[in-house]
């Protein structure tokens, strides 16, 4: 029984200590693919930004060809405060697409941040539940054993 009983102590604080080490592997790669997914919400972001400035481009010379079209200078200061305008909506919206990703991209690596300590934590958990299950087992054999009298020695 005494086998057995030190053979269920030591298995089940393996347990633990594999069940805290899997949950931070776990943990670990759930951080990595939010680190990665971040990376793609800034790429993203940059994408949508140049879209944003092409679009300002186009604008801007739409603006350009209907001003000569209906025969406006380039230079009349109508066509000038349009081109401004559209200019800086242009930079607005670029770079409010680079900053939505940024936040994105920062949220993401903060929950990643958070996945890995938790993990971290699983694992020191599993540890410590371990340790746990070593000294109520021996505790337990103790109390068992430390009890009972030893057998008498009979001196010859």
């Amino acid at each position: 029984m005494t086998a057995l009983m030190v053979v269920g102590t030591i298995t089940t604080a393996l347990g633990q200590m594999q069940a805290g080490k899997a949950v931070q592997k776990a943990a670990n790669f759930e951080a990595a693919q939010m680190r990665t997914k971040a990376g793609q919400e800034r790429a993203t972001s940059q994408r949508v930004s140049a879209e944003e400035r092409r679009r300002e481009r186009i604008v801007q010379s739409n603006l350009q060809a209907r001003a000569a079209g209906s025969g406006a200078s380039a230079f009349d200061p109508t066509i000038i405060d349009l081109s401004g305008d559209l200019a800086e909506e242009g930079l607005y919206r670029a770079n409010t697409a680079l900053y939505e990703g940024e936040e994105r991209a920062r949220s993401l690596e903060s929950g990643a941040a958070l996945r890995q300590f938790e993990g971290k934590q699983a694992k020191r958990a599993g540890y410590f539940a371990a340790a746990g299950t070593a000294l109520k087992g021996g505790n337990s054999l103790y109390d068992n054993y430390a009890t009972q009298s030893p057998a008498p020695v009979e001196y010859r």
